[in-house]
């Protein structure tokens, strides 16, 4: 059956499905998240760089291109911020041994300890979100976003 059709006939479930992932979405994604998760943490850093901080954590060492990538942002964009994270001290620039001329990123002592605090603060919402939920919840939860994921993950692949 072709996905119109198929789609056409659970219109009600995949619009709340839509709202519902547009709601997490934003809120995810909001500043005002991360600015609670600063406070939180104790850490003085503008709630964009953030995003940044993590994914140089995950790939590190790793080229400014490649947390763009990553990101889905422009390259202006990501290296501005990785001018403000090396300014702060929360981030180092290496010469790739490969290739002298590639930059690559790594977490300095302070960017590792910022980025676990701040990670630590949004473990703690977790937990809050999900207080009153029951294990069963979680785990069922859990089951149904990996697999959600898993779907997503392949259809983005294959565009």
């Amino acid at each position: 059956m072709p996905a119109a059709t198929r789609a056409r006939g659970h219109e009600g479930w995949l619009d709340e499905l839509n709202r519902k992932l547009t709601s997490v979405s934003s809120k995810t994604h909001s500043v005002r998240l991360y600015e609670a998760m600063g406070r939180r943490s104790g850490v003085d850093l503008r709630p964009y760089l953030f995003g940044v901080l993590s994914r140089v954590q995950d790939l590190q060492p790793v080229r400014v291109s490649d947390v763009a990538q990553e990101l889905d942002y422009e390259r202006s964009t990501v290296s501005r911020h990785v001018a403000e994270l090396s300014s702060l001290g929360c981030l180092e620039r290496l010469a790739d041994p490969r290739d002298g001329r590639v930059v690559m990123l790594r977490l300095t002592k302070k960017g590792e300890r910022v980025i676990n605090q701040v990670w630590q603060s949004w473990l703690e919402l977790l937990e809050e979100i999900t207080d009153g939920w029951s294990q069963r919840d979680r785990e069922t939860f859990l089951k149904l976003m990996a697999r959600f994921d898993d779907s997503f993950t392949r259809l983005v692949a294959a565009l």
